[in-house]
C-alpha cells in the first residue's frame, strides 16, 4: 500500500530510514508467476502483436500518459529531440555515481562540473555500468553554445543535487547502484517490452556487489507533481524486476521523491501493487499499440 510522507521534503535521515527498513511483504514465486501469466496473455491479445514488426516499449513516460490520455497515445509517438530537461537525469545520475564513489565525497554539482568538462575535451571515461551509450548525450552537448551549455549545466546540477540531498549517504554506507534500468521483453513474440528504471538502489542485506540484493529499495527522482497514479507509476520498475529476475531481486519498497514541490510517496511492493502496475502496462500497451488506431 503507498502512503503520504509529509507535505514537504522530509529530511535525509527520514527518507533514508525509510528506504532501510525492512521489506514489509514477501511475494511468492507462485504469486508473481500468476501475473507474469496475465501479462503474457494480454499482450498476445493485443491486434497486431502476433505478427512481425516493431518492437512496442513501454517506459513510465508511456504509462502516465496512456493512463491520463489513452486516445491520445496510438500514432502519436513523440520523435525524440534532445533538451536539457530530458538530459538532465542522464547527465546527472552519471554525476551522482561519481560524486559518491569520491574519498571524501565530491558536491554532485561539481561532479555535473567536471563531467561535463571532459566530455567536451574528449577525456571522459564511460561508466561500465551504463554500457557504450553512457554519453549519447555528448556529441549534442559539444555542439552547443556557451549560453546552451550554461543551460544544461544547471538542469543537470539540480537533479543531481536533489537525489543526492534526499538520502543520507553515510547511513547507507558502501555504493549503491545508480541509474540502473531493467528490461523484460514479454513472450511469446518479444513485441511488447518493459522498461522500468530507478535512480538508486540500495542492496540492505548481503547482496552481490553490483547486483541487487534479496533485501533492498529503490529511489526514484520524478519532477513537477505527484500525479493520481503515482502509485502505479512507482511500482512499475519493482513490477519489470520481478518479471525480469524473480522474486528475490523485488524492491521491498519503492521511494519517489518530488523535489520542485516537496513532496514523497512511499510505496511498499505488494500484489497488489504490482498487479495494479501490471494492468496499467497492459493498458499502455493497447493504447500505445499499432493496432489500435485512431
Amino acid at each position: 500500500m503507498g502512503v503520504t510522507i509529509g507535505v514537504s521534503l522530509p529530511r535525509a535521515s527520514e527518507v533514508t530510514a525509510v528506504l532501510m527498513e525492512p521489506r514489509s511483504h514477501d511475494i511468492s514465486a507462485e504469486k508473481l508467476e500468476r501475473i507474469r501469466e496475465r501479462l503474457v496473455a494480454g499482450v498476445s491479445a493485443l491486434p497486431g502483436m502476433s505478427e512481425p514488426g516493431p518492437s512496442l516499449v513501454i517506459d513510465v513516460y508511456k504509462l502516465g500518459r496512456a493512463l491520463s490520455c489513452p486516445d491520445q497515445c496510438a500514432g502519436t509517438e513523440d520523435e525524440f529531440h534532445p533538451n536539457p530537461a530530458l538530459v538532465r537525469r542522464a547527465i546527472g545520475i552519471l554525476a551522482l555515481s561519481r560524486a559518491v564513489k569520491r574519498r571524501p565525497p565530491m558536491a554532485p554539482a561539481d561532479a555535473v562540473a567536471e563531467l561535463l568538462a571532459e566530455v567536451e575535451d574528449g577525456s571522459a571515461i564511460g561508466d561500465p555500468a551504463y554500457g557504450s551509450g553512457a554519453f549519447w548525450w555528448g556529441p549534442w552537448y559539444v555542439s552547443l553554445d556557451p549560453w546552451a551549455k550554461s543551460v544544461v549545466l544547471a538542469e543537470a546540477s539540480r537533479w543531481a543535487s536533489a537525489a543526492w540531498s534526499a538520502v543520507d549517504w553515510q547511513v547507507i554506507g558502501g555504493v549503491p547502484s545508480m541509474g540502473g534500468y531493467e528490461w523484460w521483453d514479454v513472450p511469446p513474440n518479444r513485441r511488447v517490452a518493459l522498461k522500468g528504471r530507478a535512480d538508486v538502489v540500495m542492496r540492505l542485506g548481503n547482496g552481490t556487489a553490483g547486483r541487487v540484493g534479496e533485501h533492498s529499495s529503490a529511489l526514484v527522482v520524478c519532477s513537477g507533481l505527484p500525479p493520481g497514479t503515482w502509485g502505479v507509476e512507482l511500482a512499475f520498475p519493482a513490477l519489470v524486476t520481478g518479471m525480469r529476475r524473480g522474486p528475490r531481486a523485488l524492491p521491498g519498497r519503492v521511494v519517489g521523491i518530488w523535489p520542485e514541490c516537496g513532496q514523497v510517496r512511499v510505496l511498499d511492493t505488494d500484489e497488489t501493487s504490482l498487479a495494479g502496475a501490471a494492468s496499467a502496462a497492459l493498458s499502455a500497451a493497447a493504447a500505445w499499440s499499432p493496432g489500435q488506431g485512431h
